[in-house]
């Protein structure tokens, strides 16, 4: 077994039933439609991830600028605190591949990034895209040794989970990204600003974190969290208003 480690955001409640804290259903399975499928049948399915928590593909990306915002705000309209976890993948045997998300972009945000893209990542079709997208995965094992010789690969890495991980390999990560930029930024317009509904959000955030069914596997982030930035506290009417 060769592990390698990839991570994927997610919402608390779903969170729980991957590492295995109900009882039935566990683990990852790949549920999301991508690419096309053959004729008369439906696109496969995959779980997406990426190769790191916060990758410099797409937080500092100058051919798609802003994709990394994108990306959070299509999480937290679901959630406001999203669960980071990560995800041992055995690099033999589980088929886990490296796509370019760039191809799908080209198409489906070509507007946006119109004059950040090299001319061949512009889409006029949909189709086109869709397969460009498919025939750019690479076997993860693949692409990590590939990478690690310096060679230049996708330019927006995006990994896509196409078999079942089971819970044992599936773990909370002890960085969690966006819950800390959601806790900052609406802790600061709470109480510098007075924004009652970042109040809300954050201390629905809190009871989340405390009180929800990932409080314990939550704590080694939240130490760290603490030490760095104070204890997570709910803001009561008035307390800690500036």
């Amino acid at each position: 077994m060769s592990l390698a480690k990839v991570y994927h955001y997610t919402e608390p409640i779903f969170a729980q039933e991957m590492i295995g804290k109900y009882e039935g259903r566990s683990g990852i399975y790949p549920n999301s439609y991508f690419g096309i499928g053959l004729e008369g049948e439906p696109p496969p399915c995959a779980t997406f991830a990426l190769l790191e928590p916060t990758p410099r593909n797409w937080t500092e990306n100058p051919h798609f600028p802003n994709i990394w915002s994108s990306f959070k705000l299509r999480l937290i309209r679901r959630t406001d605190t999203v669960v980071l976890v990560e995800i041992d993948i055995d690099t033999i045997t589980d088929k886990v591949v490296v796509a370019d998300r760039a191809h799908a972009e080209g198409y489906s945000n070509l507007d946006l990034f119109r004059n950040t893209l090299p001319p061949h990542l512009h889409y006029y079709d949909r189709t086109k895209s869709a397969q460009a997208f498919m025939d750019s995965a690479i076997p993860l094992g693949e692409y990590l040794k590939r990478e690690q010789t310096g060679e230049r690969l996708h330019l927006l890495p995006e990994v896509l989970i196409l078999d079942e991980v089971p819970a044992e390999r599936i773990q909370v990560a002890k960085a969690q990204p966006l819950i800390e930029d959601g806790l900052i930024y609406h802790r600061e317009s709470a109480t510098t600003f007075d924004i009652s509904a970042s109040a809300t959000i954050y201390n629905e955030m809190i009871v989340e974190i405390l009180g929800g069914g990932l409080a314990v596997e939550l704590i080694p982030w939240r130490r760290q969290f603490e030490a760095k930035h104070g204890p997570l506290e709910i803001i009561g009417r008035g307390k800690e208003r500036k």
